[in-house]
């Protein structure tokens, strides 16, 4: 994994991983604030907390602003569908939609919108203070990240939906240490549903993941049997712990075989 500054083109082989810290600059927040479409505009106003409508704000005013340089776009002109389970995928321009900003956020089931851009898949997390997106080529992908904290409440979930593997795992881990490996598990297995493309309800009670060291990667060929929500099998599967900093865990994980990340940090 290495990090970069730059903005290169995406070859096929790699991801690209945006870190996006939060929070922004109130000029920069104005700016990415101005990005959104009618919808998101709506939706951030619903927040009732104004910590939760800052942090969605710059998470998807930064989606907007990374997407649209990689088409070679302007961010106000993207809009995006939504799968079954809410995932949502790009539909650009938004004037194959009828030419109006903000009006392409349909639903698959419902008016038929746009085709996505070829072979360019994408994918956001955030915490309390940091957004990633998550850019590929040619993979389909899921990212996840979590800030470092004692949660109690993990603790059932952990008991009823994690393999024995898993449990051992947590088991053997240093009290200190224990936050931060139930977190990794549980980001791995976040990043895996949603780059299947599930919920993750469904993804506790389907996705079954291998237990190994933080900081590793592994091919999970025990995917195949499972299906995207557009009822597409894949038969590989790559996840893989994203070395942040000691406050963050992450994961990312993609269909095919291993492919490289790279980590990139996002200025407005």
């Amino acid at each position: 994994m290495i990090t970069e500054t730059e903005h290169p083109d995406l070859p096929k082989e790699q991801i690209h991983i945006w870190r996006v810290p939060l929070p922004q600059p109130p000029n920069v927040l104005s700016r990415l604030e101005q990005l959104l479409d009618p919808d998101e505009q709506q939706r951030a106003a619903r927040f009732h907390f104004p910590k939760d409508r800052i942090r969605y704000t710059v998470a998807h005013g930064a989606l907007r602003m990374i997407l649209a340089e990689y088409l070679g776009a302007r961010p106000g002109e993207l809009c995006f569908q939504r799968g079954r389970f809410g995932k949502p995928y790009l539909s650009f321009p938004s004037a194959k939609l009828g030419g109006k900003r903000g009006a392409g956020r349909q639903e698959l089931a419902g008016v038929p919108a746009a085709s996505p851009p070829p072979e360019l898949h994408f994918n956001l997390s955030h915490c309390e203070d940091l957004v990633l997106v998550a850019i590929s080529r040619n993979h389909p992908v899921g990212v996840d990240v979590e800030k470092v904290r004692n949660i109690s409440n993990l603790e059932r979930i952990v008991d009823r939906y994690f393999s024995a593997d898993e449990k051992r795992f947590l088991q053997s881990a240093v009290d200190q240490h224990y936050p931060t490996a139930l977190l990794t598990l549980w980001s791995r297995r976040e990043a895996a549903a949603k780059a299947l493309g599930l919920d993750l309800s469904a993804a506790l009670s389907t996705v079954k993941l291998p237990a190994y060291q933080t900081g590793g990667e592994t091919e999970l060929t025990n995917f195949a049997e499972l299906q995207t929500d557009s009822g597409e099998k894949r038969p590989l599967w790559t996840i893989r712990d994203l070395e942040l900093d000691q406050g963050h865990v992450g994961a990312v994980c993609a269909a095919g075989s291993a492919p490289k990340v790279v980590l990139r940090d996002f200025q407005a």
